[in-house]
């Protein structure tokens, strides 16, 4: 498509001549205006690429003055076409930044060289502005991200924040689930209507973010009618759009999908700042998934040990939670009773025999007061308060250790009468028959 230029010159002469020249030159003249005050409304219809402003005009306006409205409205490029070289007139036509100033009567090279330069240095200056304000986005995404930590509420967040920063027109970012459906979107600047994102989207995934979903980097579609089944078609039209998965720790949080400003061409420079703000995002969605994950957790970590902590305050046998430094962190009425302390008491002591996991064994317990008892230690790890421990369980056996000894020594005694009864029976019977009493001193023997 031709360069656009609007010419502003009050010799017809003169103008119709630079018509010509430009015309060879390969530019399309759009419009010509005599005067100063005519050149804000023929901008606006006829939106040219570049103006070539004559100084000395018609009217009250001359060109300069033309040259400072113009640049308050419309970021068009201007060269000044004028006889004019005094010294005040180059201050005041400076004041205006100017991409060019050609001296008349010109060369047409001279000419062609100027327009090209101008129109460069203009598309430079639209490029680094919209960098700027990309950049600008993505601080003002970065700190949203610090505050905002609802998904739907942050997402239309920098959906919006991407449109008021005129980085980009259009934008619409979507959440999928662990199973890859949509389950939120959010959208800014999209003003058709149609109907609801989510509904259409979860039926037919648009074809830019389903090459998204299947390949890494920023989908780039060079105008958005060719996007099949994609419902924002007549948003995008005409534009490049840039697609892209949010993806952190390879895990696939949803797509975000812009449409850059008219006349603007994707580049390096365009799609690594857009892989960047999807990265803010895609970490920020990871972040809030995983805080919510631990919550998650934590509820029902604390709701078992709520439930835990019901049956051993309910048990009849001593439980100890200890930690692995050996500190005591809980005890249920049962162990409190064992101890002769209070839970307080006991919470924050170092237990005095060593834990380790899945074992039993027999332990002394020094009580305050009274007389040490022996109980049965079983022991487990398990987590309390989020951390690793071990609960021991202790069972008072010291009754049982005195009905065992009193048994056995019942049965040292038995033993002992037994033995007492054969050697009795054999004297007496030694003195009535002594083969016999020496078959039982031999049998007792043998015993």
């Amino acid at each position: 498509m031709a360069v656009r230029i609007l010419v502003v010159e009050d010799e017809m002469i003169v103008a119709e001549d630079l018509r010509r020249t430009l015309g060879q030159l390969g530019y399309e003249v759009c419009g010509i205006v005599a005067t100063g005050e005519q050149v804000r409304h023929r901008v606006e219809v006829d939106q040219p690429d570049l103006i070539l402003m004559d100084i000395g005009l018609k009217g009250s306006m001359d060109g300069i003055e033309a040259a400072a409205d113009m640049n308050t409205r419309h970021a068009v490029p201007i060269i000044y076409l004028t006889a004019y070289t005094d010294p005040e007139t180059l201050k005041r036509a400076k004041l205006t930044n100017p991409f060019g100033y050609i001296i008349k009567p010109f060369e047409k090279r001279d000419l062609r060289t100027t327009i090209e330069m101008a129109l460069h240095k203009h598309q430079m200056e639209k490029k680094i502005t919209h960098l700027n304000t990309i950049l600008r986005a993505i601080r003002n995404v970065d700190r949203l991200i610090t505050t905002e930590k609802d998904t739907a509420k942050l997402i239309q967040g920098i959906c919006q924040n991407l449109v008021d920063n005129r980085g980009y027109d259009n934008v619409w970012i979507a959440i999928t689930n662990p199973a890859g459906r949509i389950v939120t979107t959010a959208e800014a600047d999209i003003k058709q209507q149609r109907t609801p994102a989510t509904d259409v989207l979860t039926a037919a995934l648009p074809a830019c973010v389903k090459q998204a979903r299947t390949q890494r980097g920023v989908v780039v579609m060079s105008d958005a009618a060719a996007c099949t089944s994609c419902d924002f078609v007549s948003a995008f039209r005409g534009k490049h759009v840039l697609c892209v998965r949010l993806e952190s720790n390879q895990i696939i949080y949803g797509f975000m999908k812009a449409a850059l400003p008219t006349g603007f061409i994707v580049d390096d420079d365009e799609l690594a700042l857009f892989q960047e703000v999807a990265d803010d995002v895609a970490f920020n969605l990871h972040t809030i998934r995983m805080e919510q994950e631990r919550e998650r957790v934590e509820r029902e970590l604390r709701s078992s040990e709520h439930r835990l902590r019901k049956i051993i305050n309910r048990t009849a046998d001593g439980i100890i939670i200890v930690d692995r430094q050996g500190t005591v962190c809980f005890a249920n009425p049962a162990a409190q009773g064992m101890f002769g302390l209070s839970e307080q008491e006991l919470t924050g002591t170092i237990f005095g025999s060593p834990v380790t996991s899945e074992e039993t064994t027999e332990i002394s317990l020094v009580r305050v007061g009274v007389k040490p008892i022996t109980a049965e230690m079983r022991t487990a790890e398990i987590q309390w308060e989020g951390k690793p421990a071990y609960l021991a369980s202790l069972r008072d056996i010291t009754d049982h250790k005195k009905i065992e000894q009193a048994l056995q020594q019942s049965v040292e005694k038995s033993q002992r009468i037994l033995q007492e009864t054969v050697q009795a029976l054999a004297i007496a019977l030694e003195k009535r028959d002594p083969y016999t009493a020496c078959l039982l001193y031999t049998s007792d023997a043998a015993d």
